[in-house]
């Protein structure tokens, strides 16, 4: 019997996705659970860590499914970007979900979770609710709502997202915010208000990196707004008028070049635009990776 190969996007999202699984295997008996964070600018070497006679489960991230697939045909799929949406691979001959409709953690909860195999567990808990109205975006419409209890919901999403930044043992504080049943709350709680704390800095602080980093650009006749940073978020720019088509974070990670693209705009895709230099996304948050700087975020002088 093969091993369980776990290939995750390295961020709250695709972490919080591992996690659940991690909770669910528990009833399996496969030989070894192998878990494997990755990112776009990270390259797997897929034949050094799957084998023909394993099953491969992919999360929050769009892996080369070809190669995954050249070596055992067991494969699960669960993403909720748009690149994997319009991917050849989304069809039913892969397993798994590929829907924009929910986070990547909400989705493989759902996967996993479902009502027939575990209906004391079917609702989705408090702790992916907020990891995935955060990495959907979704907060930000709960925030602009007219409903008292959809502006909480909203906020407590960005303060949990925040407070697990600076969280140590992310699996360990995963599991006791999803899965310890008798003190999740308290855990969440502590989570929010460690939040808040550090939203007040990351507030203060991305002014100054704002001020001291950030230029006007252009992208593909689209206004933007880059700023120069190791930080790649959209409360980056929360200080910044919504004059800007396009927000960019960028950085230079010591092999390639790092670029967030964000809007608020309705009527940009920054998926699209990702996807034109081979990375893709969300229509309100996307990336991509280059080994050089690209030409739009050079400064004219």
């Amino acid at each position: 019997m093969g091993n369980i190969v776990v290939i995750y996007h390295d961020d709250l999202d695709g972490q919080a996705s591992a996690q659940i699984f991690i909770e669910y295997n528990k009833y399996n008996k496969r030989d070894k659970l192998i878990l494997m964070p990755s990112d776009y600018d990270k390259e797997l070497d897929y034949n050094s860590f799957i084998k023909p006679d394993d099953i491969v489960y992919c999360f929050d991230f769009k892996p080369d499914i070809k190669k995954i697939l050249d070596i055992t045909e067991m494969f699960v799929w669960i993403d909720h970007h748009k690149t994997a949406i319009e991917s050849e691979y989304n069809n039913d001959s892969i397993k798994g979900i590929r829907s924009d409709k929910f986070a990547a953690c909400e989705l493989v909860w759902r996967y996993f979770f479902s009502n027939e195999k575990f209906p004391e567990l079917f609702k989705v808990p408090l702790a992916v609710q907020y990891i995935g109205n955060y990495d959907s975006w979704k907060w930000k419409e709960l925030v602009d709502s007219n409903n008292d209890d959809d502006n909480q919901l909203g906020y407590n999403s960005c303060y949990f997202y925040e407070g697990m930044l600076s969280e140590p043992r992310i699996f360990d504080m995963l599991d006791l915010c999803i899965f310890n049943s008798k003190d999740s709350d308290k855990w969440v709680d502590i989570i929010i208000r460690r939040g808040k704390i550090v939203d007040r800095f990351l507030t203060q602080d991305s002014s100054e990196v704002i001020k001291n980093n950030a230029y006007k650009s252009e992208l593909d006749g689209y206004s933007c707004y880059c700023c120069n940073t190791t930080r790649h978020s959209s409360l980056l720019f929360d200080s910044i008028d919504d004059e800007y088509d396009v927000m960019v974070a960028y950085n230079f990670n010591g092999n390639n070049w790092c670029v967030s693209l964000y809007s608020k705009n309705k009527n940009v895709d920054v998926s699209d635009i990702a996807k034109k230099y081979g990375g893709g996304g969300h229509k309100g948050a996307a990336g991509f990776t280059a080994e050089t700087i690209p030409k739009f975020l050079k400064i004219n002088k």
